[in-house]
């Protein structure tokens, strides 16, 4: 008999008012008319116990058998716990009618668990994964437009540049439990425009083209990744230059750190993770940085999650600062070139300058060089023959060495909810209770707020696949590492973070921006983004260069345009 008048069977029986027509027909070929385990199944199709085998429905043109009629019977003994007593009965006496097949059933399933393992164990768990990426930037460092020029030099270009990067890891499984996860990342930038600064004369700050040099890691590969994980029973204890992401992003995400983390799954629905590790294994930074972080994951339900995440870094830094002292020193030289020297009489400092001697302090002679004597000179006035005053600016480089404290002490609170198959919200607090102050000798505003609302379904593994953001930012100028960027942002937060010996900070950033993402391909991305941004508090923002007391309304535009492929 076809399974589809099975479904005309089981849709009668459910309605226990069952047509003559009906119940002519044996959904069971192995099974005599009027068998009880008809009426038993039926029963269970009512109480909601089971809903068909295999793939979970009755459809289908084959014929049904004992052993599919079993397979129905093992899921609904699946449920045996949670059914009431009538329904147990009818399990009860299904498990004993299909018993030989059920034992079967088990025996086949039992041989296939052991041809499986015995598969793997004849393979490699190593595996390789990685990207690359095209990107291409407008202002990443958050460069300021001014209501005036600059220092009467108006703005020639915006800055600029194009990055590569790409990333090649390995992951295997070498023992029960054991995994190993290490990645190598090359990335570099072209093509940069530095956009107009204090002068257009001076180079290092005009608008102009540069191949990006060592201080960036041009041309050089660095290892990214190097994780020992070890996995049991809703434990994970990880070690090495591990990756590590705190709340929803807006401290730290899937950046590395040189130490250890362990993580626990409590039950479905809470997951906590500690750590304590070297954060300039990122990349940023020659000395080491260490910090503590921590993250509380709670799964509300299958859509939403909350999060809670702590950094709190108790590094000090030994920071050099270069400054240029020029002093103007005064005193005579000899304009004969037959007596270009000049020798002291009692203290004083010897110099040089364009290729004539000359001395401050002390008493003076010229140096006769023909008749190799000396002869005095009177320094009281300018008529004394073959004596000219002299002066020279001279530059001193100095390196002043300084402690400076790097304090994140940061806390950061959200959720991230999928709230339809197409939309998906997320939105994080940020706190940092640091002390210093802004680069207008202010108090730090501590306290941020991002929110990111996204349209669509883009898949990495559906081509076609797309969708758009909307994000907006209200970051102060300490709420967030705006200068290192260790956050998952597209933007840096604030034009800079902590600088100067005084531990000033940024301006930070307020603002919106837009996203478009589309898969060109499996595992092919492309992606556009705009930001238009001013300061947190335009009132209190700072620029040195800027006339008009340092204030200024917003800064350039952001733009990012990005090719990426992975696998």
């Amino acid at each position: 008999m076809k399974k589809k008048a099975l479904v005309a069977a089981v849709l009668a029986a459910t309605t226990l008012t069952a047509t003559p027509a009906f119940a002519a027909q044996n959904p069971f070929k192995d099974m005599p008319q009027g068998h009880w385990a008809y009426d038993a199944v039926n029963m269970l199709v009512k109480d909601g116990v089971v809903e068909g085998y295999g793939d979970g429905t009755f459809g289908g043109d084959k014929l049904m058998n004992r052993y599919e009629m079993a397979e129905i019977v093992a899921k609904a003994a699946q449920k045996y716990g949670s059914v009431g007593m009538k329904d147990k009965g009818a399990i009860k006496k299904l498990t004993r009618e299909f018993k030989a097949e059920l034992k079967d059933m088990d025996a086949r399933l039992t041989g296939l668990e052991q041809d499986v393992a015995a598969l793997k164990k004849g393979q490699s768990s190593f595996k390789w994964y990685g990207d690359t990426r095209l990107r291409y930037f407008q202002n990443k460092n958050g460069k300021m437009t001014h209501p005036n020029t600059y220092w009467n030099n108006p703005q020639t270009g915006k800055e600029r540049q194009w990055e590569k990067r790409m990333r090649l890891g390995m992951w295997a499984e070498p023992v029960k439990n054991v995994t190993v996860d290490a990645r190598i990342k090359y990335e570099d930038s072209t093509d940069e425009h530095k956009g107009a600064e204090y002068s257009t004369s001076d180079r290092a700050h005009a608008n102009y083209n540069d191949w990006d040099v060592s201080y960036k890691n041009q041309s050089s590969f660095r290892l990214d990744k190097a994780a020992f994980n070890w996995d049991n029973k809703g434990t994970r204890v990880s070690v090495g230059r591990i990756p590590v992401s705190v709340g929803q992003g807006g401290v730290w995400w899937d950046n590395p750190v040189d130490g250890f983390a362990v993580s626990h799954q409590f039950g479905p629905k809470v997951n906590i993770m500690a750590g304590y590790g070297d954060l300039a294994a990122e990349g940023w930074h020659d000395t080491t940085m260490w910090a503590y972080f921590t993250n509380v994951k709670y799964q509300a339900s299958p859509a939403t999650q909350f999060t809670f995440g702590t950094m709190h870094t108790n590094s000090t830094l030994s920071a050099a600062e270069t400054k240029y002292e020029t002093t103007v020193e005064h005193g005579y030289a000899l304009s004969d070139s037959n007596s270009p020297w000049v020798k002291e009489s009692g203290s004083g400092t010897w110099h040089k300058s364009n290729g004539s001697f000359w001395q401050e302090g002390g008493t003076w002679k010229g140096w006769d060089v023909n008749s190799n004597s000396s002869f005095s000179i009177d320094t009281s006035t300018s008529t004394n023959t073959g004596v000219k005053e002299a002066y020279t600016a001279k530059t001193t480089t100095k390196e002043n060495w300084y402690d400076k404290d790097y304090k994140f002490n940061q806390y950061a609170l959200g959720f991230n909810s999928q709230i339809s198959n197409k939309v998906n919200l997320l939105a994080e607090g940020l706190y940092n209770n640091i002390n210093g102050k802004n680069q207008a000798g202010g108090d730090l505003d501590k306290k941020g707020f991002w929110t990111r609302l996204t349209y669509g379904t883009c898949n990495w593994r559906k081509p076609g696949s797309w969708n758009l953001r909307f994000d907006y930012y209200a970051l102060g100028n300490a709420s967030i590492d705006s200068q290192k960027w260790g956050h998952r942002l597209d933007i840096a937060g604030g034009n800079s973070n902590w600088g100067g010996e005084d531990n000033r900070w940024g301006n930070g950033v307020r603002g919106w921006g837009i996203g478009w993402s589309y898969m060109l391909a499996t595992n092919t991305n492309l992606d556009f983004s705009f930001y238009r941004l001013k300061p947190f508090d335009a009132n209190a923002s700072y620029d040195a260069s800027n006339t008009n007391n340092g204030h200024f309304d917003r800064y350039d535009d952001i733009a990012l345009a990005s090719f990426t492929y992975c696998f």
